[in-house]
């Protein structure tokens, strides 16, 4: 999290960058998605669940001039948002920003904050 924090300037580049967890939760890689430095330019990579390394999470950067929880359709430049793209793949869906982790999870429909402010840095154990 701290290196997709990093690329985005800490918030402050109006940029997001973003990683997958891939696998499953006991045995997985993190694979880094494509980090553009433009606005509204990210794109994330998502092995699809018949892969034999499937996406399981997502984690993103929100600036800090944008909304910390997962966007929606209502509320994204593309009129999709996080949600649809948890929808759509079955994942979970992270967003990392100044004011805290939060998670859309597409089971519960639900989007919750994890942990506020800089918490998210803390190990989570």
């Amino acid at each position: 999290m701290k290196n997709i924090w990093g690329a985005s300037a800490s918030g402050t580049s109006g940029v997001e960058a973003s990683f997958n967890l891939n696998g499953n939760p006991s045995n997985y890689t993190v694979q880094m998605n494509h980090f553009t430095n433009q606005r509204g330019k990210q794109s994330i990579a998502i092995n699809n669940q018949n892969s034999p390394n499937p996406t399981f999470d997502v984690f993103h950067v929100h600036p800090n001039n944008s909304g910390p929880y997962p966007s929606t359709p209502n509320d994204s430049a593309d009129g999709k948002g996080d949600t649809t793209v948890g929808d759509t793949y079955g994942i979970s869906m992270f967003v990392v920003s100044s004011r805290g982790l939060t998670v859309y999870d597409p089971g519960t429909k639900k989007s919750s904050m994890l942990r506020q402010g800089f918490d998210w840095m803390k190990p989570c154990w």
